[in-house]
């Protein structure tokens, strides 16, 4: 009977506290995602804009001293991420540096072997004037390259190290060489690395001259949305189609293992100077010459 009795006053507060814990279940979840999935939220949030934004940091003030920790930990761990990571850009650009003077003394003395056998076969045929005028280009050349620190130039200079440089490429082969030049007035006044243009002129005369005709050289430039775009084209004796698409995708080899060494060296300097805005393009075709197409921001950047 007194069993029997207290089942009503039993069930009621069951109800009853059924009810509360109801009523409690929004309270217990909004201090839970307070406390708890909000802070976690800020942390995940925060990791997911690092990878984007090196300046991420968590700025929010946490409820617990646990995540005050954690928040404190990662502002710590971003900060050394960009210490690290300007470290190694550091690092980076002293190696690239060093690897592009290795370039530019690996292109200079290949110029300087080719001019003095140049001047040796002007003496052997007599022509003493050629030489001089030779010998003043060299003057000329060599001031170009050491005039301070800066390894860049502007493009009218160039030009006309290269207007000269052809003027005795023809007292070397009298009818064999004839060049034309087409150069907006912006685009003498756009910076470029020393020599770029240049040994592309060069590599024609050395290596694609059909000396049982006339040849004919084409440089063009011009600027094309604040890019210098450069163009030198020859009919002489043209690159083989597939050499040339294997240059365009980076492959700098003959089939016997020689390699295109001035191509990959010119190659290398865009790529370091200029990154993806840099390109360098070869078109080949059987009877009509080679065309280099070369195409970079007109100004380098201030680094």
């Amino acid at each position: 009977q007194e069993v029997s009795r207290s089942l009503p006053l039993l069930r009621r507060i069951s109800y009853i506290l059924a009810l509360v814990l109801l009523l409690l279940i929004p309270v217990i979840l909004l201090i839970i995602q307070r406390l708890v999935l909000g802070p976690l939220n800020t942390v995940n949030t925060a990791i997911r804009d690092l990878q984007t934004d090196p300046d991420t940091r968590i700025t929010a003030g946490a409820n617990t001293s646990d995540f005050e920790n954690v928040n404190r930990s990662f502002n710590r761990m971003a900060d050394k991420i960009v210490e690290l990571r300007i470290d190694n850009y550091e690092r980076e650009i002293q190696r690239q540096k060093v690897e592009l003077r290795n370039l530019q003394l690996q292109v200079k003395p290949h110029f300087l072997f080719n001019s003095l056998n140049l001047m040796y076969n002007l003496v052997q045929m007599g022509e003493y004037q050629s030489v001089q005028q030779m010998l003043l280009y060299f003057s000329d050349y060599f001031r170009y390259i050491n005039v301070g620190d800066n390894d860049f130039s502007l493009f009218g200079e160039e030009l006309e190290l290269i207007r000269k440089y052809v003027g005795v490429a023809q007292i070397r082969y009298p009818g064999i060489v004839a060049a034309e030049y087409d150069v907006s007035d912006e685009a003498l006044e756009a910076k470029l690395p020393q020599l770029l243009v240049h040994n592309f002129v060069e590599n024609i005369v050395k290596h694609g001259l059909d000396l049982s005709r006339e040849n004919h050289i084409q440089l063009r430039a011009w600027l094309e949305e604040g890019d210098l775009v450069v163009e030198v084209e020859d009919d002489g004796i043209c690159m083989p189609a597939q050499q040339a698409e294997n240059v365009n995708h980076g492959i700098f080899e003959y089939q016997d293992g020689k390699r295109h060494l001035g191509l990959k060296n010119s190659s290398r300097r865009i790529r370091f100077y200029y990154g993806q805005r840099g390109s360098m393009h070869i078109e080949s075709a059987e009877g009509k010459g080679t065309k280099v197409t070369l195409r970079f921001p007109a100004e380098p950047d201030s680094e």
